[in-house]
């Protein structure tokens, strides 16, 4: 039938288009999240796909089906993540997951199309076809919703047929399916009622049968019973009148068809009867031709569908039954006797039960209900696992698959249960098991080993780092200086090595966990900068750092994410350090919003070094890998870094990205999604409106210094030195400060600038090494407010607290300072010999009076006396350690309204929630082992000002 062919190509070449593969990939990756599947942006792509034939009504609705029938998507939302209309009919959707398109049968729609429960009005097929991947495999089911009304009957002549014949279809039930031009006579009988199906049943009192309202007219009964006849004798009708016809029923379509003319008409006097007897036989012949040759048609392909079918299931090694609603098996395949022992033919009759044990399940009986809800559950679920029992009474594992076959939508006169052998299944299973048990056990050792052994080094490593500092501080000869300095550095590189191992250690043995506390993500920049600051400098590299003055207090794991800056800059300056160029490493914090209370927190990383190729980019992210073994002997290194990095940022649910090219540098980004803290950082506005010159050579500081000052609410304006001239600093307005970024070996057109606001206070900005003694002296003969701060601090912490110092009474400072030079004493709270002698021998080198306690109760004790202005203390001591000691000390100043002393906690602990703890101790600041002299010069520069006897312009 063309119509047919039609229908089934259009199916076909819209399940063959790139849009409902692409939407059907993304649909079954959610298929189990019915909501996700509703508010998918796939289903708006298809809705404007088809949207043109949904309006010409070309089609009345569309689905897109997943293997297991559930719908993926559909015209109407209800219907999305639901079983399929189509499971009804598990035979032709079985045909369909085997490739073949076809029309289905004619059903009542699982949504009313009008509103009425009238089949004329729901009857609906569907035209569908397979989506197959690249491959050729079927991954799901295009359904095209038709009007059979519209199109099917209509070209058959159902809509309009002659008022002295009637064409009209029925269905499985006896229900007409077309409309009839005795309808209103029906209904005004009270035989059919509006909105209700109209059953084509033999009318009361008619001459031929007696009265009996259930019985169905003559041809829908023998169409029914398989007999696709005519009949010229006479028979009554719906609606009781005396007509002759032929009748066929189509299978496949499930739908028949009836041709009735009135017997009056049929057998006039004879010369009119001859006429319409001709006619009459003319159209019953028409018909019978047509309806052999779609029965041919259709038994040709039944036939080769029957052939299909019993190949498949004899050459299947699962055992396929055939079982009524009674559980009784009808029919067996061959496998029954590989699996259980058992000849096909002596299964027949037996229950299921004899086979199939599903324990203590309530569907354990297998009949009736207990099949339906078992139906259900593994077209949702899949396969369920039970134990099948052989003809010996041995039991094996096996899992099994029910499918209904029904014959409308309502119920099933069958079950086809598929039972699998997963004895193989189980024996792998617990080969694997007792594999990965074995596995994981010598992982967690190995791993336990190597974090033990890997602390146990730290420790004393710290101790030898700091005390090789402190020599090379007092060495006085340049020889044993640069000895010491290269021993420290050997130390540093070994303990990062530990570091990388304790840390990769523990990712082997899912050991690492996350801590979520409140972080400053400007001040774990600034502590990272300070440990690297002196290797940057050793090796000739700039570091240009840059922070959003307004990013918030986030919520995530500060030490993780102080190791993944740590790794990053660490990397670029080795990288970067005795290029033929000055090395240079540029590391930014941005936020952005990504919605939910959190925002993207984006770290960027580059230098100007060696770079890398494309295959050494491939590979970077590998544990133990780098570009080649040049590499490894010229910079040293484990390999480890990266891996761990990436594997922090890949837990915090971001993502790591690198761009490079070889002998052009390196960039890294990073990018996290970070939840916002409830404390919220106090934006106050410091210059009010001070007006801030800033004259810098390198633009990227410049853009830094302007958006840090504008956050603490001064105005600036910003001159590049090229052009400064007598004309040009007549025209600026007057400052209130002046910030200078060069080093001294440039040239300095600024000093024009100088003489001209000779008055005004000046920070000045130079790499390391670079402490501009032009500035100095000026300061010196001029009296003139000056500061100095490495490229390395232009963070906006640091900038805006010296511009405010600077902008200052000096006079009411210097007094404050004499004031209180008098109790500068310092409390040192430590367990360890070697740290603490260590430590005081650094600060009596810094000029620090010192005392030493070894755990917190003497130290609490100690502190009681008001003779301290800080305390430095180790976390973990014996009796009691330092959060029970700062606790304790918080609440006494709290009850006694004490001054609140600095209390600074010190601590070789990489793997505890250290900077959680410190947060709940009210602890002010921890500072990572090992503490240099470099360190605690910056702590007490911080927490006693005025304490040592002068710092340099820039360290």
């Amino acid at each position: 039938m063309h119509w047919v062919d039609t229908r089934k190509s259009e199916a076909t070449a819209h399940a063959q288009d790139p849009v409902l593969r692409r939407a059907a990939n993304e649909l079954l990756a959610i298929k189990d999240d019915r909501q996700a599947l509703i508010n998918a942006q796939a289903q708006d792509r298809l809705r404007t796909f088809f949207a043109s034939f949904l309006y010409q009504e070309h089609v009345n609705g569309y689905f897109l089906i997943a293997p297991d029938g559930t719908s993926l998507a559909s015209s109407r939302d209800s219907n999305i993540g639901t079983p399929n209309l189509l499971l009804a009919q598990p035979l032709m959707f079985a045909r369909l997951l085997n490739g073949e398109p076809l029309l289905t049968s004619l059903v009542r729609s699982d949504v009313s199309l009008v509103d009425s429960n009238d089949i004329r009005e729901n009857v609906t097929n569907f035209a569908a076809a397979p989506l197959r991947d690249d491959s050729g495999q079927v991954i799901a089911i295009l359904a095209l919703r038709l009007f059979p009304e519209r199109e099917l009957f209509r070209l058959m002549g159902f809509v309009e047929a002659p008022d002295s014949a009637a064409i009209y279809a029925f269905n499985r039930r006896g229900a007409l399916l077309t409309r009839v031009s005795d309808l209103d006579l029906m209904r005004r009988r009270g035989i059919w009622r509006q909105g209700q199906d109209h059953l084509l049943l033999q009318p009361e009192n008619n001459d031929r049968y007696p009265p009996h309202l259930g019985r169905l007219v003559l041809p829908v009964r023998q169409a029914l019973r398989g007999y696709n006849a005519s009949d010229i004798a006479g028979y009554h009708n719906y609606a009781g009148d005396k007509v002759v016809g032929a009748w066929h029923y189509f299978d496949d379509l499930n739908f028949g068809v009836i041709t009735e003319q009135p017997y009056d008409e049929a057998f006039a006097p004879a010369a009119f009867l001859h006429q319409v007897t001709l006619a009459a036989f003319a159209i019953c012949s028409t018909v019978v031709v047509l309806i052999f040759w779609w029965m041919m048609m259709l038994g040709r392909r039944m036939e080769a569908n029957r052939r299909r079918l019993a190949a498949t299931l004899n050459a299947s090694q699962d055992v396929n039954f055939l079982i009524d609603t009674e559980g009784r098996i009808q029919l067996a395949n061959a496998a029954l006797k590989s699996l259980f022992g058992v000849a096909p033919e002596l299964g027949i009759g037996q229950s299921i039960t004899r086979f199939v044990d599903l324990g203590n399940r309530r569907e354990a009986s297998l009949r009736r209900g207990a099949l339906r809800a078992l139906a259900r559950e593994t077209q949702q679920n899949g396969l369920l696992r039970c134990e099948g029992i052989c003809d010996n009474g041995s039991r094996k594992p096996i899992a099994i698959q029910v499918e209904p076959l029904s014959n409308d939508q309502t119920s099933a006169l069958e079950y086809l249960v598929v039972v699998h052998d997963y004895s193989a299944v189980e024996r792998r299973e617990k080969e694997l098991q007792d594999a990965l048990r074995r596995a994981e056990s010598g992982s967690r050792t190995k791993s336990s080993f190597l974090s033990t052994i890997s602390h146990e080094l730290r420790s004393p490593l710290l101790s030898v780092i700091a005390a090789l500092e402190l020599l090379a501080e007092r060495a006085k000869d340049d020889d044993d200086r640069s000895l010491l300095v290269s021993s420290q550095r050997s130390g540093q590189l070994l303990l990062g090595l530990i570091d990388d191992i304790l840390d990769y250690s523990r990712m082997e043995a899912d050991n690492l966990e996350l801590t979520q506390q409140d972080v400053n993500l400007e001040r774990i920049l600034s502590d990272v900068i300070a440990m690297l600051k002196w290797q940057a400098h050793a090796n000739d590299v700039a570091l240009v750092p840059f922070c959003d003055p307004y990013m918030p207090i986030f919520v995530g794991d500060g030490l993780r994410l102080r190791q993944i800056i740590l790794n990053l800059m660490s990397n670029a300056i080795k990288f970067s350090a005795n290029m033929r160029q000055p090395g240079r490493v540029e590391v930014s914090l941005r936020s952005q919003p990504a919605g939910d209370g959190q925002m993207y927190v984006i770290l960027t990383v580059r230098d100007n070094g060696i770079g890398m190729t494309q295959d050494t980019m491939q590979q970077i992210f590998q544990p133990f890998t780098q570009a080649d073994g040049t590499i490894r002997r010229k910079f040293g290194g484990t390999g480890l870094g990266l891996t761990i990095s990436d594997r922090l940022i890949k837990m915090m649910g971001g993502h790591i990205s690198v761009m490079s090219d070889p002998g052009s540098g390196t960039e890294f980004e990073v990018k996290l999604p970070l939840d916002v803290s409830k404390t919220v950082l106090p934006r106050a506005k410091p210059l009010d409106q001070k007006q801030i010159l800033i004259n810098a050579r390198n633009s990227d500081i410049a853009d830094s210094l302007t958006r840090y000052v504008h956050s603490a609410g001064g105005r600036s304006q910003t001159v590049k030195p090229a052009a400064l001239d007598a004309a040009g600093i007549a025209k600026l307005p007057r400052p209130d400060l002046i910030v200078l970024e060069g080093n001294s070996q440039a040239p300095k057109p600024d000093d024009a600038l100088l003489s001209a606001f000779s008055e005004v206070p000046v920070l000045a900005i130079a790499p390391p090494g670079n402490r501009r003694p032009d500035l100095i002296e000026a300061s010196e003969t001029r009296g003139i407010p000056m500061a100095g701060l490495p490229t390395s601090a232009v963070l906006p912490s640091e900038i805006i607290a010296n511009i405010v110092d600077l902008l200052g009474d000096a006079a009411e400072g210097q007094d404050q300072i004499k004031d209180t030079e008098q109790d500068r004493r310092l409390l040192l709270v430590e367990d360890d010999d070697m740290t603490r002698e260590i430590t005081l021998r650094m600060l009596n080198q810094l000029g620090i009076p010192a005392d030493a306690v070894i755990n917190g109760e003497e130290g609490l004790n100690q502190w009681r006396s008001g003779r301290y202005s800080m305390l430095l203390s180790d976390c973990h001591m014996p009796i009691m350690d330092g959060f029970q000691m700062a606790s304790e000390i918080r609440a006494e100043e709290g009850r006694r309204a004490l001054p609140k002393t600095p209390i600074i906690a010190v601590s070789a602990d990489m793997t505890m929630e250290i900077e959680r703890l410190c947060q709940d101790s009210q602890i002010d600041e921890y500072v990572p082992k090992p503490l240099t002299p470099g360190k605690l010069r910056t702590l007490l520069q911080v927490h006693m000002p005025g304490s040592l006897d002068g710092t340099p312009l820039t360290s």
